[in-house]
């Protein structure tokens, strides 16, 4: 290991690392949305959709930013109807369902208003 790199050893054979970036307010949100542009470069993989975080006026005002955040759906994480999940291994599993529109024109993230 590269000195001041910290190792950690998982008791199985695979484990997952969830991070998440930090937001204070608006001023944050253009500088986060460069750390994850530049996250998913690294990635390779197309971004196949959007997802609407905050999207009520309660959220909006908690969480200081003041408007629904959109976030990147990537390619390995499509999965379509009738197809089979296989999972990594036996530790409990949280299911998230989403619920998708097939929109008439894209609406770009950075849209002040949705027409």
């Amino acid at each position: 290991m590269p000195e001041g790199v910290l190792e950690y050893r998982m008791p199985t054979d695979s484990g997952w690392i969830i991070g998440r970036i930090q937001v204070n307010g608006p001023a944050d949100v253009l500088l986060v949305n460069d750390i994850q542009d530049r996250l998913i470069a690294e990635l390779g993989q197309p971004v196949v959709g959007w997802k609407l975080g905050l999207g009520s006026a309660v959220q909006k005002r908690q969480s200081g930013v003041g408007r629904s955040i959109a976030g990147r759906v990537l390619a390995s994480h499509l999965h379509r109807p009738g197809e089979e999940i296989g999972l990594p291994n036996t530790a409990p599993v949280t299911v998230e369902f989403e619920i998708a529109y097939i929109l008439d024109r894209d609406i770009r993230p950075d849209e002040a208003e949705f027409p």
